[in-house]
């Protein structure tokens, strides 16, 4: 219980306010209980207290009831009455916590620590919300509290800018001190501190007239002048007493460490986390085993490097590496420091040695601390040893720095160096950058470009922006060096980056050392050593001893360009990767033959290097080069003897017998050769039809279904199926000329059209098929048409050409009837600029000129009228308001026009817009400076609604709003369609190159997608926003309703999502507190229930999408799995125990303990036939447990070192276990193991079984889904396509999958090839071509592939 009295009386109940009523008196009673907290108070004094000198006959009757109703309220043991009276417990009361912190501040001045002072007496004041006891001050008691109070505050306000003073940062405390000098102008000690603060923040000239202001009030209101030791400060100021008011000098030596991690020999310069090193410092002097967790860029580097280290220097500093074994010391003594524990996983690729240096860590005698990166914990659980030694205390968590911590980081350094931090610059990062758990290394290297750019002393807000600020500075500091490199070093550098970089699996990717043998061969080595030398010097790498890699992963995280380097071709990486690490152990075993590729991994390899020419360094060539001439040898080997069995056929009569039988066997193995020959082939096929998908999708599945039809494996039929349920559909159409810049759908989708830059509007209809080509434009003067546009009704399309010339511009307008194409309306014109607006009635259209004028024609009688602007040029126009309003930009301003009187009707305070599109009332603005920005505009006035989130390059071109949907292409040429209700990025493509878009259009119903510029190309995108598209974060879990007709999707965005099984959106389940891990809907379907990872189960009523409750419980780690038992009165979730819920009142959820003691459980599922309930952990046991008795029944083992999901089949015969072992296991309901199904090549997160019990689909790390056969146990089909891990896994009644991936991507999977076949075939309508065979298929008589 707390109670809040630095304020409006307030009484918190586990973050929740009590309601107190409405009753005065009640509330007043409690103030005075508050007022004198841990006292006793007799009736007497509390009746005199609440009803004054004349207190009603009822007075103590009434003091009965509110003090009855009080302790219903706070309870008995808060209230509680003894011989002397009524006594509040006075330890929840903020006036307390004031009173500690002021102490515990005002005892940290004294010893002369200064930062720790300001920052608990800053602590202490802000426990203020406003006066004490606001409201109640009539009542004397509490007036006599209150004033002690605010007397405290004052005095701690003092303290507190002395601190600050004496820190170094005066400019931090002039706002407070300013206010409560105006609130207390007769306070001189305030006024003096003001002063100075002033002063020594570079403001003399308003330290001086803040002294004139006080010395004005003291004369008016009292009659007397200052006292002596403010005039003494003033006159100080006077002279320019530096002795008195030393200003800092700059030190020279920067004070920030960018994306490098502070360093033992930092430990002077490493501040604001000093709760946190004081904390690690102790548990590390008394527990033999600590670990650090925190997010990447949490600081868990430098808090263990410049924290732990720096202060027990006789500490070793260790990161596992590739051999981690060899990194830890023989000797026991010293404090042995493991940072980048996660190596041991990303790494070391050696099992048994991973688990030696487990074992050597926990050897008796060591003292060990290890830094882990939190998306790693569950690895950990691998190693029963570990997890034991970590139990308890043994854990530090390392989270986002406060707001306070934040100050520090930045001001602590630059006082230490002599520099001033602009305040403004200050309270920018500080909210850009609190509670962001990795933005340590983008606040740190945005830091340090300001200390290059600081003006004198000052780190200034000027120079910050001009680093691009916390979120731009890594990108545009890594932009600029990228731009500085000759093209061929840029090709260098990208393959630096991304052999720098280890591809997660599960987790976010990381960096990864490399030593220079392994950058041998991808270009000269000058080259190679020139590009490495500027990227170090950029702090971009670090270059060790005989080593390189990524300064900080938050470079990884943030650089646009890195990111889309790892992620377009991801498939293509992860070959790579493995060619490097066969590569490597190759060499490493003296070049056994016996390890070199074979086989559908050779062709898979030999079609990435063809793919990729340049990247294979010099021991990845030499190893691919070995490959390929032994797997020749082998063929001339089979070649040979099929030879010479052949000879034998003709020999001698005798033997015709052995001959037969030798002819025999030389058939049959010609016929597996044939077949060997076409497995490998179609593997390839398939293979090279991924990795095209992006770039040629037509082609990528004319050769899908080519693999297919040559040899029909779980590889083709994976193949088939992973290229038709690709969404991103892409066709390009062509125009006449060598640049579009205007594109326009029409109302009903059923016609494009395009602006060219011959004078002609070109039309094409929904199939993509041209049917007009309009020359109406007159083409005596080379003309360029700039805007295109329908009316609403699609009935008419105007367009605007003008020169090519920046003023002066001859050119037209014209109108035409789209039901004939013929031209209802021209008009030549002159001045002309791009500007045109055509009123959705198709009534009107206006044109701007380059003196300030815009023409309007009414059709079809031709009137003709100007409003005149009086201003420069008009750059954009739109019709607004039901076509009463005109929008014009000019290059300065942004005005509505009424259309009726001509006049000024308002204005849209936004600058330098270059583009204005109206869509209902929403007004949209795009400007190379604010982005795009949405206003409402009605006839009454013009509102803001929002501005789209900026990180960089401006909003070149923007579409119209097509519902809660618009497209934004930058200036790097990647569009992206973003969701108006959230503000969210739903898709990104990159269609055109940078700066090149001129022209982008979304259909109405935001299906369509088109895009140009510079050169002929069109890019239309078929379904812009693919179906299930939405979720901006991971998606953890999807479930099926009971009647099959609802998909229910969870995310990391903390939405629940519904859709429809084809995909389109019903609802959004928002306002989850944290990332919603796992769902489960009730055996009737009406409810859905929703746990976080914060601890959270909310239960939805689907019929009604309201929320029932929401209800928090004490878990340990996250929340990660709910499930209904099939009655739906009785739910279980998981946070490493499992949690029982009666949910008989779905409204409010009653916790039923279970009886046996906790279990690690992080799964569950019941059975749907038997009362059985299944949990499964990291600790690799099944538990089944009997929900008739409630009883465990029995323990099992499957063997997967850490169970990652379970699923029940449909009929409850079988349960189907995944893990970190890279398996599915198959049990019986006793738990008995009868088939293990291998094929994963890293963990497996997701099971799920068909709803016709014949397929089992299984998916995790390796981003692949394998569908299983369950009758044969072999897989029928091999699906990819996701980028990220896979998380999630269902199947619809009809028996399609649908699966949910890290990057929010939900897809849905059609299972069955031919229908699969058709499709591809249907969508490209031709068939390939001979250069096409030729190319891909080489070697291999050429088939029909859709004939």
């Amino acid at each position: 219980m707390e109670f809040n009295v630095l304020g409006t009386l307030q009484v918190i109940r586990d973050g929740r306010v009590v309601s107190l009523g409405d009753a005065r008196k009640l509330r007043l009673t409690l103030a005075v209980l508050l007022a004198g907290a841990g006292r006793p108070q007799s009736p007497e004094a509390l009746v005199d207290a609440v009803w004054g000198d004349r207190p009603p006959a009822s007075a103590r009757h009434n003091l009965y009831l509110y003090v009855h109703r009080l302790r219903r309220i706070l309870g008995d043991d808060v209230l509680t009455r003894g011989p002397g009276g009524y006594t509040l417990d006075a330890s929840g009361v903020d006036a307390r916590r004031f009173r500690d912190l002021t102490a515990q501040g005002e005892a940290a001045l004294a010893a002369g620590e200064a930062e720790l002072a300001a920052k608990r007496l800053g602590e202490a004041l802000r426990t203020w919300r406003g006066e004490a006891f606001e409201g109640f001050t009539d009542c004397p008691p509490v007036a006599e509290a209150a004033r002690a109070l605010e007397e405290a505050r004052l005095a701690a306000a003092e303290s507190w800018a002395d601190a600050l003073l004496r820190a170094g940062r005066p400019a931090d405390s002039v706002a407070d001190l300013t206010e409560l000098a105006r609130r207390h102008p007769f306070r001189e000690g305030l006024r003096g501190r003001l002063m100075l603060a002033l002063y020594r923040s570079g403001r003399q000239a308003e330290a001086l007239e803040s002294f004139h202001e006080a010395r004005e009030v003291l004369d008016r209101e009292l009659g007397v002048e200052p006292g002596l030791d403010l005039r003494r400060l003033h006159e100080a100021m006077l002279r320019g007493d530096e002795e008195l008011i030393p200003l800092p000098a700059d030190s020279g030596e920067c004070p920030y460490r960018g994306l490098a991690a502070f360093q033992a020999a930092d430990a002077a310069w490493f501040f604001g986390r000093e709760a946190l090193r004081d904390r690690l410092v102790d548990l590390s002097d008394r527990l033999p085993l600590v670990a650090v967790f925190g997010a990447s860029g949490s600081g868990k580097s430098s808090l263990l490097r410049a924290g732990l280290v720096g202060a027990r220097p006789g500490s070793v500093l260790v990161t596992p590496g590739e051999h981690p074994l060899a990194q830890v010391p023989e000797e026991t003594g010293a404090l042995l420091v493991v940072d980048q524990f996660e190596e041991l996983f990303t790494l070391c690729a050696d099992e048994a040695e991973r688990r030696a240096f487990v074992v050597r860590l926990l050897e008796p005698g060591r003292r060990v601390v290890l830094g882990v990166r939190a998306d790693f914990l569950g690895r950990l659980t691998r190693y029963p040893d570990l997890v034991e030694a970590l139990r308890g205390e043994a854990q530090l968590l390392v989270g986002p720095p406060s707001t306070a911590e934040l100050r520090d980081i930045v001001v602590g350094p630059a006082a230490r160096a002599g520099l001033r931090v602009q305040p403004e610059m200050l309270a920018e990062i500080v909210a850009a950058a609190v509670a962001e758990p990795g933005g340590l290394p983008l606040v740190s290297h945005a830091l340090l470009e300001t200390w290059r750019a600081r003006e004198g002393t000052l780190l200034s807000l000027k120079a910050y922006h001009g680093t691009g600020g916390v979120t731009g500075a890594i990108a545009q500091t890594a932009e600029q060096v990228y731009a500085d490199l000759a093209p061929r070093e840029r090709q260098v550098a990208r393959r630096i980056f991304l052999r720098l970089s280890a591809l997660g699996e599960g987790t976010e990717d990381t960096r990864r050392p490399v030593s220079p043998a392994e950058l041998v061969g991808i270009a000269p080595e000058p080259v190679v050593t020139g590009v490495l030398l500027r990227l170090a010097a950029a702090r971009l790498v670090t270059l060790g001893e005989g080593s390189a890699e990524v300064a900080h992963e938050a470079l990884i995280r943030n650089w646009p360009r890195l990111r889309g380097w790892l992620t377009d071709d991801r498939a293509a990486l992860l070959v790579h990767r493995g060619v490097t690490d066969a590569a490597r152990l190759w060499d490493a075993q003296g070049r056994d033959p016996g390890m070199l590729y074979r086989g559908a991994r050779l062709s898979s390899a030999r079609t990435w290097a063809e793919e990729h020419p340049g990247e294979p360094n010099a021991l990845e060539t030499a190893f691919l080069t070995a490959s390929r001439e032994a797997e020749h040898d082998e063929i001339v080997a089979v070649r040979r003897r099929n030879r010479l069995l052949k000879r034998m056929v003709a020999g001698i009569a005798a033997l015709l017998l052995v001959a037969f039988v030798s002819g025999g066997v030389a058939v049959g193995q010609g016929r597996e050769a044939q077949r060997q020959q076409h497995t490998a082939a179609s593997g390839r096929l398939s293979l090279t039809a991924r990795f095209l998908l992006d770039t040629d999708p037509d082609l990528a599945g004319l050769l899908a279904v080519a693999a297919h039809r040559l040899n029909g494996d779980a590889e083709t039929v994976g193949g088939v199926l992973s290229v038709a349920a690709a969404a991103r559909r892409r066709v390009e159409v062509q125009a006449d000329d060598s640049g579009v810049y205007a594109l326009a759908f029409s109302p009903d989708g059923g016609m494009m059209a395009g602006a060219g830059v011959s004078g002609t509007v070109a039309v094409w209809d929904r199939d993509h098929r041209r049917i007009a080509t309009l020359t109406d434009h007159p083409a005596d003067v080379p003309l360029y048409v700039r805007t295109v546009a329908f009316s609403a009704d699609g009935r008419y399309l105007a367009s605007t050409a003008r020169e090519p010339v920046v003023a002066k511009a001859r050119g037209s307008v014209v109108v035409w009837d789209t039901t004939t194409m013929k031209a209802v309306f021209a008009e030549r014109l002159t001045d002309l600029t791009p500007a045109m607006a055509f009123s959705t009635d198709g009534a009107t259209v206006a044109v701007g000129h380059d003196d300030g004028t815009i023409d309007l024609w009414t059709l079809p009688d031709r009137a003709h009228r100007v409003i005149d602007t009086h201003g420069p040029k008009i750059g954009s126009l739109a019709f607004g308001a039901g076509n009463s309003l005109l929008v014009a930009t000019g290059p300065d301003e942004t005005v509505v026009w009424d259309v009726r009187t001509g006049r000024r009707h308002a204005e849209v305070p936004v600058e330098h817009v270059h583009r204005v599109i109206v869509s209902g009332e929403t007004l949209v603005t795009a400007s190379d400076t604010g982005g795009a920005r949405f206003w409402r505009l009605t006839r009454d006035a013009v509102s803001s609604l929002f501005a789209l989130p900026t990180s960089g390059p401006y909003a070149w071109e923007v579409s119209a709003p097509a519902g809660d949907r618009v497209a934004v292409a930058d200036e790097d040429g990647m569009i992206t369609i973003w969701d108006l209700t959230r503000r969210q990025p739903v898709e990104t493509y990159l269609d055109r190159s940078r700066a090149e878009t001129r022209a982008l259009a979304l259909s109405a119903d935001g299906s369509r997608l088109a895009s140009g510029g510079m050169g002929r190309s069109i890019v239309i995108r078929e379904r812009a926003v693919p179906l299930f598209g939405g979720h901006s974060q991971a998606v953890n879990d999807l479930q099926i309703s009971p009647d099959g007709t609802t998909v229910a999707s969870a995310g990391s965005d903390r939405t629940v999502r519904l859709w429809d099984l084809t995909g389109q959106p019903v609802a959004i389940l928002d306002g989850h507190p944290d990332q919603v891990r796992s769902i489960a809907f009730s055996p009737d379907g009406r409810v859905l229930a929703a746990v976080g990872r914060d601890h959270s189960l909310t239960l939805w009523d689907v019929p009604t999408r309201r929320r029932l409750s929401e209800t928090r419980y004490a878990g340990t780690g996250a929340t990660t799995s709910v499930a209904f038992d099939p009655s739906g009165r009785v739910l279980v979730t998981t946070a490493l125990s499992r949690f029982r819920w009666d949910v008989t009142d779905p409204a409010a959820p009653k916790q039923a303990p279970f009886t046996a003691p906790p279990y690690l459980s992080t799964v569950v599922a019941y059975s749907p036939r038997d009362p059985l309930l299944v949990s499964v952990g990291p600790s690799d046991l099944l538990l089944l447990w009997n929900t008739a008795t409630d009883k465990e029944i029995s323990r099992v083992r499957p063997g997967h070192g850490s169970i990652l999901d379970v699923a029940f089949s449909p009929d409850g015969k079988t349960i189907a276990t995944s893990g970190s072992d890279r398996t599915v296991k198959l049990h019986d309901p006793a738990g008995r193991t009868f088939a293990t199904l291998p094929g994963h090549t890293a963990p497996v997160h997701a099971v799920a079984f068909s709803a016709d019990r014949r397929l089992l689909a299984s998916a995790g790390e390796d981003r692949t889904i394998i569908v299983w056969d369950l009758a044969s146990r072999r897989p029928i089909a091999r699906l990819t396509g996701p980028t990220l891990p896979i998380k999630a896994l269902t199947f619809t009644p009809a028996g399609e999958l649908i699966s949910g991936d890290d990057s929010g991507r939900i897809i849905r999977w059609s299972l069955d090839p031919a229908e699969a076949v058709s499709r591809l075939c249907r969508a490209s309508g031709r068939d390939l071509t001979a250069a096409e065979w030729d190319t891909y298929a080489a070697g291999l008589p050429r088939q029909a592939t859709c004939g």
